[in-house]
């Protein structure tokens, strides 16, 4: 009876142990593949990379063509590939396996047409289903495995947004059951949808101006979500529960075309925009309700490219003199620079890799706020603007160049 007894308890601990696994696993937040990593802020968490490149650049995997006109990025999953496109006016995704293999293709609406032709944004993936928007307002939801529609909208004509001068050009941003969007209307200025279904749970107004190129960030603080991102006259930060407006730092100069996604560290939000306005450090309050400015430095006016903070260092390219130059996050002064033109800006297992406006990739090392540049090479293939970010993951960069997509290995060979 004893041993009975003792094996019934036994049995109990184990059971009650396994429940808690299983109830972790069903809990724990999906994993997200969107723009720009993990977290939007163009670190990719690679090790073991290759840290210099030959003449003629990495090794080329394979290249597969036909993907129409384009400026965004791939969001690679851990067996899929997904990517947008224009052909003949028509938007259009795609899914390839890693070998650059077509798994399948979608239409889903018409796509941007006037100012640089082409799709201009990178699908959001959350397990089993992906967020696609069009320059001309389209915002659809696909499952991953056949392509599959699970819904759409029009944020022109079903949620009242108005166009600007270059499209719509947002990456969904996704937090637990709700995608967020900017359709830029003067009273749905912000929206939320249910991921599953596409309706609407919540309308911000924010300041009722057209919405910029930002794909927004989300963090929490003091027990509150935060939207930030911008809108035509101002960075914005909005309620993510409700999307009341909490507070905008305007800009100098009026523009729509702000594109990098503001990035927060502990208590400071760091931001880069060019159009004749500035890189500036904020300190957020408990809540990040308000702020307060630290600095704002007008040479840092990077207009599409991202910038990358790594540990006292802001590292951003320039739009008027094209030199990747490295901030002081203390001071906001420029203490470093490196002529490379303008350019998109990554970072992986410690190297900081540039893809500038000319097709040249650049490899570059930071030391004590110094910039070493260590290779680079040209992209050959490809038509128009290089203007899509570098993607990387298991070893591979990926380089979109208009309807081209090209593999490159820079994983280094195991010791």
């Amino acid at each position: 009876m004893y041993i009975w007894r003792s094996n019934l308890k036994l049995m109990r601990v184990i059971l009650f142990f396994l429940s808690i696994i299983v109830l972790s696993a069903c809990t724990s937040s999906p994993k997200i593949y969107q723009f720009r990593g993990d977290n939007r802020d163009g670190v990719y968490n690679e090790e073991n990379l290759l840290k210099e490149w030959p003449e003629e650049g990495p090794e080329l995997v394979w290249t597969i063509e036909g993907l129409g006109n384009g400026y965004g990025t791939p969001a690679i999953t851990d067996d899929r590939i997904f990517l947008t496109g224009e052909i003949d006016s028509v938007a259009l995704l795609f899914a390839l396996d890693h070998s650059g293999e077509m798994i399948w293709k979608k239409e889903f609406g018409l796509e941007w047409m006037v100012n640089y032709p082409g799709s201009r944004m990178t699908p959001t993936v959350v397990d089993d289903l992906l967020y696609v928007t069009s320059g001309v307002g389209d915002i659809a939801c696909y499952g991953t495995e056949t392509g599959e529609l699970m819904w759409s909208l029009d944020m022109l004509s079903d949620l009242n947004g108005k166009n600007n001068r270059f499209g719509l050009s947002q990456s969904p941003l996704v937090d637990g059951d709700f995608v967020f969007c900017a359709p830029g209307g003067s009273d749905t200025n912000f929206v939320a949808l249910d991921r599953f279904s596409g309706e609407i749970r919540w309308i911000g107004k924010g300041l009722g101006e057209f919405a910029t190129h930002c794909s927004p960030r989300m963090i929490e603080r003091g027990g509150r979500k935060v939207i930030l991102t911008f809108s035509e006259s101002s960075l914005i930060a909005l309620d993510g529960s409700n999307g009341d407006l909490l507070w905008n730092m305007e800009m100098d100069t009026l523009g729509m075309i702000y594109a990098n996604t503001p990035l927060v560290d502990g208590d400071y939000l760091y931001s880069v925009t060019g159009a004749g306005n500035f890189g500036i450090k904020l300190k957020l309050n408990e809540d990040a309700s308000d702020y307060e400015l630290i600095w704002k430095n007008k040479a840092l006016d990077n207009v599409h490219g991202g910038f990358i903070k790594l540990d006292n260092y802001l590292i951003t390219n320039g739009y008027r003199k094209q030199y990747l130059k490295v901030t002081d996050t203390e001071t906001g002064q420029i203490v470093d620079s490196l002529r490379t033109g303008r350019g998109s800006l990554v970072y992986a297992d410690d190297l900081l890799y540039l893809y500038n406006y000319r097709g040249f990739i650049h490899l570059i090392d930071l030391k004590e706020g110094k910039l070493e540049e260590i290779s680079k090479f040209k992209v050959s293939a490809g038509s128009r603007e290089h203007f899509a970010h570098l993607t990387i993951k298991d070893g591979v960069m990926y380089v979109r160049h208009g309807d081209t997509l090209m593999a490159y290995s820079i994983q280094a060979a195991e010791e």
